[in-house]
Order: C-alpha cells, then sequence, then structure tokens
C-alpha cells in the first residue's frame, strides 16, 4: 500500500472514531442528563416545602434557619455540577470548535438576559397559570 493511501485510510478511521465518540458521549449525555432530572422532580415536586416546614416548626433563628436553606441547596445542586463537569469534559474529548463554543455561550447569554430583564420587568409572563 502507498504512503499516500495509507495516509487517507488512517484519516477515514480517525473520522469514523471521532464520529463514534461523540455519538456515544452525546447518547451518554442524554442519558445521564434524564437520569438527572428524574431524580431532581424528585426534589422540586415536594420535598422543598416538607424541608421548609420542618424549619418552621423548630422556631429556628433567622441565621440558622437560611444556614439550613442554603445547606439544603448546596446538596440539591450537587448532581447539576456533576452533569456540568461531565458535559464539559465531552466537549474537551470531542474537540468542539471555538466557533460552536462561541455561539452557544452567545446564546446562552441572551436568554440569561432577557430571563433576567422579564423577572425584573414583566414577572407574569414567566408564570404559568
Amino acid at each position: 500500500m502507498g504512503e499516500e493511501r495509507r495516509l487517507k485510510v488512517f484519516e477515514r478511521l480517525g473520522s469514523i472514531t471521532s464520529n463514534i465518540s461523540f455519538v456515544l458521549a452525546l447518547l451518554g449525555t442524554i442519558g445521564l442528563a434524564f437520569a438527572v432530572n428524574l431524580v431532581e422532580l424528585i426534589c422540586t415536586a415536594g420535598l422543598p416545602a416538607v424541608f421548609t416546614q420542618i424549619l418552621v416548626f423548630n422556631s429556628l433563628p433567622t441565621v440558622q434557619y437560611y444556614f439550613y436553606i442554603l445547606l439544603y441547596i448546596l446538596f440539591f445542586m450537587i448532581d447539576d455540577l456533576f452533569v456540568f463537569i461531565v458535559a464539559m469534559i465531552t466537549l474537551q474529548m470531542t474537540g468542539v470548535t471555538t466557533k460552536y463554543v462561541k455561539y452557544s455561550r452567545f446564546v446562552g447569554g441572551l436568554l440569561m438576559l432577557i430571563i433576567g430583564a422579564l423577572m425584573i420587568l414583566k414577572p407574569e409572563v414567566l408564570m404559568f397559570g
């Protein structure tokens, strides 16, 4: 096999393996996000209400009350941080281009600004029902 043909074969193999790893990483991220959101559904359905009621019934000082709420939020956010870290590692492994990163950061920032402006100016738009 000639040198040029061998290079073409290795290039094809490289592109196939990178595409397969991207698809596997994407499927893994989707599966992980689904599992985490399933757990979060339970956590957001009633646990915060029960937790705050328990704190109220114990007549805690204000500082201690908010400390326990912050502690709850910290543990609530651990799974989100895990998904975020896995997603960032996946993006680095798949070699996402800087062009994609630039546009996704722009869109994410724009959405954050829009939601923030709505929360300040017209919060009723964000309410359901």
